[in-house]
């Protein structure tokens, strides 16, 4: 579905700039995921790779299982999901009552250990398949419906399908500026190692994706998990956006790139949050709290 496009006022550092974000939060199962994972699975079947009796698997933090449990559920594929242990219950629960089996693990590694050696079944790679990415196109075109110059387009990576296709497609067309966004505590794509776990979920899963091109990037910005849930909060206090924590954080990455009026995209729906800090606590950031949200506008 064609999700909605908006302008953002704020201020910071007394500067007033405008960004423009789209809100991926309102696409079906509440997540930016939709896209990729019935792209992939819609290729796959196109190039008879597989069929309605196949089995499909999957390891994901959460947003791809719930998009590919409704895309399984729809077409009456069988579908296991390999998720780490520590993502929120409320992800778990989506992916289960969809339909679809769930298997906890210690971590990606050892997911995609464990769905590597899977028999019988279609193993989509979400980490290397180049239709994640490719995905992307139709994103980036409708926003082109709306907006008319990007000088930069802003996302945090986790697959890195969001940056790779939207990026690709803007900087070949527009020459935008490619801007990545991490989190802090792992420093794992301007570093290429990572440093330790965050709470960030859904970005910097601790190993780089092969779908991922770093010469396409211009910039890494890295931003706090404190800081990412207390913006994502103000959003949600000031604005009445029903968003999650990498919509922080892409917000921030936004803000500190000190672009006027670039792009950015908020990933998913705060449904998927309300056993975590998002909604356990009120979370301090001076950084944010030293923005000013000042207006949003439906284009």
């Amino acid at each position: 579905m064609i999700t909605p496009f908006y302008k953002i006022t704020y201020s910071y550092q007394n500067k007033r700039k405008y960004l423009y974000v789209k809100d991926e939060s309102r696409q079906v199962t509440g997540s930016i995921k939709y896209r990729p994972a019935t792209y992939m699975v819609r290729k796959a079947y196109e190039l008879k790779l597989i069929d309605a009796s196949s089995t499909l698997v999957e390891v994901t933090s959460g947003n791809m299982g719930i998009a590919l449990a409704k895309v399984a559920k729809d077409l009456g594929n069988k579908l296991v999901i390999y998720m780490p242990m520590d993502a929120s219950k409320e992800r778990k629960k989506m992916i289960t009552d969809l339909g679809a089996k769930l298997v906890l693990v210690k971590d990606f590694a050892d997911g995609i250990t464990k769905a590597s050696q899977h028999k019988d079944a279609y193993y989509l790679r979400q980490f290397e398949n180049q239709y994640n990415a490719d995905a992307y196109v139709a994103f980036a075109q409708e926003m082109e419906f709306k907006l008319k110059q990007y000088p930069a387009f802003i996302a945090s990576i986790g697959t890195s399908g969001t940056l790779m296709g939207t990026g690709n497609y803007l900087k070949r067309k527009y020459q935008s500026k490619i801007i990545a966004v991490e989190p802090s505590e792992s420093l794992l794509f301007s570093t290429g190692v990572s440093h330790g776990p965050h709470g960030i979920a859904g970005v910097a899963d601790g190993f780089i994706p092969k779908i991922y091109k770093k010469d396409l990037v211009d910039q890494v910005i890295s931003v706090s998990t404190d800081d990412a849930i207390a913006m994502a909060q103000k959003l949600r206090d000031v604005l009445k956006l029903e968003i999650g924590i990498s919509s922080g954080a892409n917000f921030l990455g936004t803000v500190l790139s000190e672009i006027n009026n670039a792009v950015t995209v908020f990933p998913d729906r705060m449904n998927r949050y309300y056993s975590t800090r998002l909604f356990k606590e009120k979370v301090y950031s001076r950084l944010v709290d030293s923005i000013t949200l000042e207006k949003i506008e439906k284009l």
